[in-house]
């Protein structure tokens, strides 16, 4: 297959991906719209590959902009905005999520938006009846929440401790898990709650980082909070933010806790200004302890751990400098006479054996910030996007920068070399395909660090997950004729390798 038709593999691959979570998930039945939409997409990215037609790619290209990257967004800020308090923007949103998306997941999506923007109003006075079971994710959903702005914690406890949420909705499941954990905290049911993490939190990862920010608040470890909520959990308003982090704080300074939650009382959101009220009239309470309250805290520490969770928030600086600079080059190979020119390509670095042969060296690292055509470039840009803010954030700049420089030189300075020793045909190479994949391999050796360490089925869990796109990425390799395989198992071999031999910083500060 050409390198030009990428996209057309790429859609492929995300509509396989995307049924098999909607089948994963529970909701494949229910979600029609969804299965009709990505199937579709699939037949044409495979028609466009097979035929060579690059006029039905851009077709397939548009028409997956328009039914699947475009509802998506709509929902993210949806959601987004929701988190941070403004529902008025979330509703609207979601209405364009569901004008984009009519379906049944939308409409649900919809309404729920619909409630939130009611309680945040005050609208939602008269009591909500009991759900008479737990399909219905919306009656559910008001239900939980209604007796949450009441603080009728009893009552949330004695309906989820009845459900079994396993085979429903990914939504309810999470929801409701956190409604349960919130209302053991409320009541300072700590040991229970300890217990319910034992055996295991099967919710999806948003829902289970609020948890863990949750229990940590509750225990009363203020750095777990601070580095959930500066870290994956940013996108918390400011007063969801005070509340958690107030609550972590209780037990050494009492005074600033209670007035933080004074102030909070008087907060827009009803849940908030509620959960307040219920702070301030609960007794100075005794920082809870024991062994399996040590335990839980340990075992939060050590999932953030393989998640690659930063303790302190960070831009990533050096990731946006890279990306600038591949662009700038890439505008430089343009106004040259264009980033597909062989003359082009040759007078600013692309690299062959024999030039190497000749003395060029300088070749192996300039040829890393070449592209060949604009295609090549943005998915070396959107690599670049997924691994390179991950890595920075743990290893911090200074070091990413050095992991960057040796890997533009160990990549296609070993392609060379073992062209050169005839151990495979030489050919000329530009990307940064190698470090975006020595990147990846980073990662892996990382996570692979992080197991033995640590013995964590987390950290277990995200290794498969690593292993499992190095096989994806291996088989597309194999599938484009015009993509350099050895440079990317190169790359991923020496980013390995420095995965297992690099110190994070303790602090995950830049010296």
């Amino acid at each position: 297959m050409a390198f030009e038709f990428l996209p057309s593999l790429f859609i492929l691959l995300v509509g396989v991906m995307f049924l098999f979570q909607l089948w994963k998930s529970g909701v494949f039945i229910r979600e029609k719209l969804w299965i009709l939409k990505m199937s579709i997409l699939s037949v044409f990215a495979l028609v466009a590959i097979l035929k060579e037609s690059l006029f039905l790619q851009n077709g397939t290209v548009l028409l997956f902009i328009l039914l699947h990257v475009l509802p998506l967004i709509a929902q993210k800020i949806s959601a987004r905005m929701s988190v941070k308090f403004r529902y008025s923007a979330s509703t609207k949103a979601a209405h364009v999520f569901y004008f984009l998306h009519p379906g049944k997941s939308a409409r649900m999506f919809l309404s729920s938006r619909r409630f939130i923007q009611d309680i945040s109003s005050g609208k939602m006075t008269e009591a909500v009846s009991r759900p008479k079971d737990h399909h219905d994710v919306l009656e559910v959903y008001r239900y939980l929440t209604y007796k949450l702005i009441s603080n009728q914690w009893q009552d949330i406890l004695d309906w989820t401790s009845q459900r079994d949420f396993d085979a429903v909705d990914h939504f309810i499941r999470g929801a409701s898990a956190i409604f349960h954990f919130r209302a053991l905290g409320e009541l300072g049911r700590y040991q229970d709650m300890c217990s319910l993490y034992s055996k295991g939190i099967k919710v999806d990862r948003e829902s289970k980082l609020f948890i863990f920010m949750m229990m940590a608040s509750y225990f009363g470890d203020k750095a777990l909070v601070k580095q959930l909520s500066d870290g994956p959990l940013n996108g918390f308003e400011a007063d969801r933010r005070n509340y958690w982090e107030a609550i972590a704080t209780r037990f050494e300074d009492n005074k600033k806790y209670r007035d933080t939650m004074d102030r909070l009382t008087k907060a827009k959101n009803l849940m908030i200004s509620q959960g307040a009220k219920y702070r301030i009239s609960l007794a100075e309470e005794i920082k809870p302890s024991g062994e399996e309250i040590d335990r839980v805290l340990s075992d939060i520490t050590t999932v953030l751990m393989a998640l690659r969770i930063p303790k302190v928030k960070r831009l990533p600086l050096a990731t946006y400098s890279f990306i600038a600079a591949l662009f700038s080059t890439w505008c430089v190979q343009e106004y040259l006479g264009g980033s597909t020119n062989p003359g082009v390509l040759y007078k600013m670095g692309g690299v062959h054996p024999e030039l190497v042969i000749a003395g060029e060296y300088w070749r192996i690292f300039a040829a890393n910030f070449l592209h060949y055509g604009s295609i090549h470039l943005v998915l070396n840009i959107f690599g670049i996007l997924v691994f390179g803010p991950l890595v920075e954030r743990s290893i911090g700049h200074f070091r990413f920068l050095f992991l960057v420089l040796a890997l533009s030189c160990l990549g296609i300075g070993s392609v060379m070399g073992l062209a050169i020793l005839k151990l495979m045909p030489g050919t000329f190479v530009v990307g940064a395909s190698s470090i975006i994949m020595g990147l990846f391999g980073f990662e892996i050796g990382s996570s692979i660090k992080i197991w033995i360490k640590t013995g964590h089925n987390e950290a277990k869990v995200r290794l498969r997950g690593w292993l499992a796109g190095f096989a994806l990425q291996s088989a597309v390799d194999l599938l484009v004729t015009q993509v350099s395989i050895m440079s990317h198992l190169s790359g991923v071999f020496w980013g390995l390798l420095l995965g297992l031999a690099f110190q994070h910083p303790k602090n995950s500060q830049d010296r």
